[in-house]
């Protein structure tokens, strides 16, 4: 489908950056097939391209690879009791400038806080009678 063939395109342009080379091949070739209408050569030319996909991402190094399910980011969740790759659930963060603060962990911290200098009160009271 178009769909997948543009998905396609775009993760070999992505690995090809990646990898510090020239994207113009890439896109003479996906421009010289793109009025191609036989489906077997279609295929062919999608196998090809998967193949050099496969090929990409076996040379790019990890770390400039995006982590995503397609790049295969060694992630996995437990969903309806079953182990697939991908990723969690992403926490509530709203409302604060920090985004790499938890609003739950933040609360946490506050009441344990909270606790702390109503100890230190308590004793300072003791230590004044």
């Amino acid at each position: 489908s178009r769909a997948s063939v543009l998905g396609l395109y775009r993760s070999i342009v992505r690995l090809t950056k990646a990898g510090g080379k020239p994207i113009q091949p890439v896109k003479d070739a996906f421009i010289a097939q793109r009025a191609e209408t036989d489906p077997v050569k279609i295929a062919k030319c999608v196998k090809e391209a998967e193949g050099h996909l496969s090929f990409l991402k076996i040379m790019t190094p990890r770390y400039n690879q995006r982590k995503t399910e397609e790049s295969g980011g060694g992630s996995f969740v437990y969903k309806d009791g079953k182990v697939v790759s991908g990723f969690g659930e992403k926490l509530g963060k709203q409302g604060f400038k920090d985004t790499r603060i938890d609003p739950d962990d933040l609360a946490r911290h506050h009441r344990l806080v909270r606790h702390v200098l109503k100890k230190e009160r308590k004793k300072k009271l003791k230590r004044g009678l």
